[in-house]
């Protein structure tokens, strides 16, 4: 079948292929059940100004004659692939001609005729015939990114092993509760995330508090009576004290002068014996009174023994205790956070009787991560802590540089395996406990092995990349992204265990996030960014050195 692409306006269309293989009974001209109104393949994005064809409006240079044919129309169709998938791929306009080759394969299947606008279809005669027919296209010319290269090249670097683990939290807890109470809050959820001392759950602290104010009103007696020991005896105490004991005095000298005068006239039988009797009785109970008052006066000089004082202060220290205690247990019934962290798991609920150490939530600090791997007891003397190591979590499709934080040294005696934590920082927070990841450890002696440049990997939907330069089709040079197998750390290098890189392969270790898997136009250029010269034909000249 071949089509014959109409004059625009012809038949009511805009230019449209018209069938020429059509049999005597057909009309010549297109009728509107042959016209197919399928939708613009360019849309928004299409623009006339691009590529034009002089000549195809011009009717005496031009009789709008140019006829296709199916073979001509898929090899159309191939050199779109082909030109997409070239180092001018990525150009505006060949991904415009890319789309546009689903309206010529969409001719080609249904064997009809549809109206698309006409400067579309200048635009696949001019394209499609320079493609299809051995011409040339036209090349976009795109700016060269502005890149810095470095060598790969060969280093010592110990042999590695790669070891599937999982990734763990640093810290786990079940936080419980130190006293018994009923739940009355619980402002947290599973998931939360909550500072070192922010609230988890308030328990009922209304008995408690009861509990409080009866101890501190004890403890206030308490301490009231040992400051008044402390204090010892009050002045005017002192000279009543006093008084009594003057008295007693005065008292004890009359009736010893009494005793006197009875004794002697007793002695002379002038007095009976009565009233000697009466006399000394009196005498000495009035002796017996001034040693009372002389021993309450020096007791109240003195003042309080120290075992009391002693006594009162265990009284108050006792009940001191008692309200610490209380007020301890008050306080408890505020549980919160002991480290900042996230809420993982809830044990409770607002309602239920929590006893003495019964959990409340379980907590997890993502701070910092420890990926837990087995590591083969042949590996594990090349095992050193602090070693630097690389951890790839398929989740993220990330990598990480670790290191060895603890080794265990305690085989599975089943599979003669030696646990091993790589701890790795989780500033960012992507990192989540029970996470798959793979480790690569070292596992023997040092070897020579290609290295390339840190920098230069780039990791893209999880796959680490390399970008490398070389000679481009049309001349100059190009980067292009190359997929590697990552080893062990060698300082600023890492090893490239894949075997697709080659010592002295030049790659960007700099600008090397906008490069794609496809030829990339790129200029070198150093670290200051001026362009190093001749770098292009020292290249394609397959010299080894050009600098950093």
């Amino acid at each position: 079948m071949s089509f014959l692409l109409d004059e625009p306006g012809a038949a009511g269309t805009e230019g449209c292929f018209r069938r020429l293989d059509r049999s005597p009974a057909e009309p010549a001209a297109v009728g509107k059940q042959d016209v197919y109104n399928a939708p613009n393949g360019l849309g928004d994005h299409g623009d006339p100004a691009v590529l034009p064809a002089p000549g195809l409006n011009d009717r005496a240079t031009n009789p709008y004659t140019a006829r296709f044919h199916d073979q001509g129309l898929r090899s159309i169709l191939a050199s779109f692939q082909r030109l997409f998938h070239s180092d001018v791929g990525g150009s505006p306009e060949v991904c415009l001609v890319y789309r546009m080759s689903a309206r010529i394969r969409y001719v080609v299947d249904h064997r009809a005729c549809r109206p698309p606008q006409a400067w579309t279809l200048r635009l696949l005669v001019v394209l499609g015939c320079s493609a299809g027919v051995g011409g040339r296209y036209v090349r976009a010319q795109r700016p060269a990114s502005s890149v810095v290269v470095a060598e790969a090249r060969m280093l010592e670097a110990p042999s590695t092993i790669m070891l599937v683990g999982t990734v763990n939290a640093v810290r786990r807890s079940r936080v419980s509760s130190e006293i018994a109470g009923i739940v009355i809050d619980l402002p947290v959820r599973q998931g939360d995330r909550r500072n070192a001392g922010d609230v988890l759950c308030r328990l009922n602290a209304e008995a408690l508090r009861l509990r409080l104010e009866e101890s501190t009103a004890r403890l206030g007696a308490l301490q009231a009576v040992q400051e008044e020991l402390e204090a010892g005896t009050r002045p005017e105490e002192l000279k009543r004290l006093q008084a009594l004991l003057d008295e007693a005095a005065a008292e004890h000298d009359r009736w010893t002068f009494e005793m006197d005068r009875i004794k002697r006239l007793y002695e002379g039988s002038d007095s009976n014996a009565k009233e000697f009797t009466d006399t000394r009785a009196s005498y000495l109970a009035a002796h017996r009174r001034k040693i009372a008052s002389e021993a309450s006066y020096e007791l109240g000089l003195n003042g309080p023994r120290k075992e009391a004082k002693a006594r009162a202060a265990f009284e108050v220290a006792e009940q001191q205790a008692v309200v610490d205690r209380i007020e301890h247990d008050l306080r408890k019934t505020t549980i919160r956070a002991p480290w900042a962290g996230f809420v993982v798991r809830l044990f409770t609920e607002v309602g239920e009787w929590v006893p003495v150490g019964g959990e409340i939530v379980e907590m997890v600090d993502l701070s910092t991560m420890l990926v837990r791997v087995d590591v083969p007891e042949s590996a594990i003397p090349y095992a050193k802590a602090g070693a630097s190591v690389r951890v790839r979590v398929d989740a993220l499709k990330r990598s990480f540089v670790g290191k060895i934080a603890h080794i265990i040294r305690q085989a599975d005696e089943r599979a003669r395996t030696f646990p091993v934590e790589i701890e790795l920082d989780n500033h960012d927070g992507v990192l989540a406990s029970g996470m798959f990841a793979r480790a690569t450890l070292a596992s023997g002696p040092s070897a020579i092995v290609m290295t390339v440049p840190k920098d230069a990997i780039v990791e893209k939907a999880g796959v680490s990349y390399v970008a490398t330069v070389m000679p481009g089709q049309q001349g100059g040079l190009v980067g292009v992204l190359t997929a590697v197998t990552l080893g062990s750390d060698v300082g600023d290098f890492i090893a490239v265990t894949s075997g697709n890189i080659q010592v002295g392969t030049r790659v960007i270790t700099r600008g090397n996030e906008t490069m794609k898997r496809f030829p990339k136009p790129v200029r070198i250029v150093d670290k200051t960014g001026t362009p190093i010269g001749n770098v292009e034909q020292r290249i394609q000249n397959g010299e080894q050195s050009i600098g950093d």
